[in-house]
């Protein structure tokens, strides 16, 4: 099955003009935002529906695992500026 994650997002977008505390709606758009690599604002999304829906422990599944994907990517990126780093400073 393919899913339009930036049409989902959209939807999402639609529904807080009209309720901007649907905790559903935050769940689709945050994950919605991991699956496109925006992992900042899928944190935002998934913090604001726990502070909505605190004892939600889907939410908190997901927000476990998203913190997760945030470390991992950050462990990527410092080991990306490293390695680039190293090859910089390599004489010719």
């Amino acid at each position: 099955m393919l899913v339009d994650y930036e049409a989902a997002r959209n939807q999402c977008d639609l529904i807080f003009r009209l309720d901007s505390c649907n905790v559903e709606a935050r769940f689709e758009r945050a994950r919605a935002f991991m699956f496109m690599g925006m992992l900042e604002e899928a944190d935002k999304d998934h913090l604001l529906a726990l502070k909505f829906e605190p004892s939600n422990d889907e939410a908190k599944k997901e927000l476990y695992k998203l913190k997760q994907m945030i470390r991992l990517d950050k462990k990527k990126l410092l080991l990306i500026f490293r390695l680039s780093w190293r090859l910089a400073s390599r004489p010719y």
